[in-house]
């Protein structure tokens, strides 16, 4: 599964199940023939989320894909403030640490 799928899947999955998701793009678009740097915050999380009143960011990570030091920092920042941050590597595993920790 490629990190679209998986994305698309986790999204999926915790809509159906009653939680707020939605995907996060944090990329530079193009404007009157030049590019424009987004607005989001450096490292966001691919997947935002809300499940059972607690706000979830979930980097999605296929591979040999690894965080970069700006999403080593969001996730501190997340964890920080009282969120809870994930990084999913596949579903099998997502679904697991789901059930672990939110049924």
């Amino acid at each position: 599964m490629d990190a679209n799928k998986l994305t698309v899947s986790i999204i999926r999955f915790l809509q159906t199940n009653g939680c707020q998701a939605e995907r996060v793009n944090n990329i530079a678009r193009k404007v009157g023939g030049r590019f424009v740097k987004s607005n989001m915050t450096r490292g966001t999380a691919d997947i935002h989320a809300i499940v059972k009143g607690i706000a979830v960011k979930i980097e999605v990570k296929i591979g040999k894909d690894r965080q970069s030091e700006f999403q080593k920092q969001y996730q501190k920042e997340v964890e920080k403030a009282g969120g809870i941050y994930y990084i999913a590597k596949d579903f099998d595993s997502f679904y697991e640490w789901y059930n672990l920790n939110f049924k």
